[in-house]
């Protein structure tokens, strides 16, 4: 399900699709191993529910509630961090960057499976 605010843009070449996400990851040999990890089911019902005992977004960076996702979200920010830092070196531009996060497996893939 694409949230109603979501516009598709061109895909460039430089795209990296869900096959490098999902059936790459499984490949221990792959980077991609080292960039997909699995959010379990009771982090995605913490965010889930409004019960802010369990979970406060101003505490989002260091709640233990969401372990993969604070991960996610600091990681992609230091990587971010080093790639301006480079780029600033070589003096070049400025990288364009984009974090995205799938709470659930698109069709047919299931445990990192595809199904047929």
């Amino acid at each position: 399900m694409r949230p109603a605010f979501t516009e598709l843009v061109p895909v460039a070449e430089t795209y990296i699709g869900s096959d490098f996400y999902f059936d790459d990851s499984q490949d221990r040999g792959s980077v991609a191993s080292q960039l997909y990890h699995e959010v379990s089911t009771d982090e995605l019902v913490v965010l889930k529910q409004s019960d802010r005992r369990r979970f406060k977004v101003e505490d989002c960076l260091t709640s233990k509630a969401i372990p993969a996702l604070r991960a996610a979200v600091c990681n992609f920010v230091v990587g971010g961090v080093i790639r301006r830092l480079q780029s600033e070196r070589a003096g070049s531009r400025r990288p364009k960057s984009s974090f995205s996060s799938t709470p659930k497996r698109p069709e047919p893939y299931m445990h990192g499976k595809k199904m047929s």
